[in-house]
């Protein structure tokens, strides 16, 4: 399972973001950094939708977007960073 890229690929809390990738399946958990992302719907095996959580920074960070399916975190790349802008 892999995050093959994140749209829109910055925002702010709360932003929804659609999650394109390869192996999601059933009901997955989306974190932002350590932070777990609200209202995740599983769309398809190559699309999750989420909504942005709290950054957990006191100013803009970056966070990797991934994916906890069945026990297996999806590994962290440039294509999954999530800058917040607020």
């Amino acid at each position: 399972m892999t995050v093959t890229s994140i749209s829109p690929t910055s925002g702010g809390v709360n932003q929804q973001v659609k999650i394109t990738g390869v192996g999601f399946t059933g009901t997955p958990t989306v974190y932002f950094g350590r932070n777990v992302a609200t209202n995740v719907q599983y769309d398809s095996p190559t699309l999750i939708t989420a909504r942005a959580p709290a950054s957990g920074a006191l100013h803009s960070a970056v966070r990797d977007v991934r994916v906890l399916v069945n026990g297996y975190l999806s590994p962290a790349s440039p294509a999954d960073e999530f800058p917040y802008n607020d």
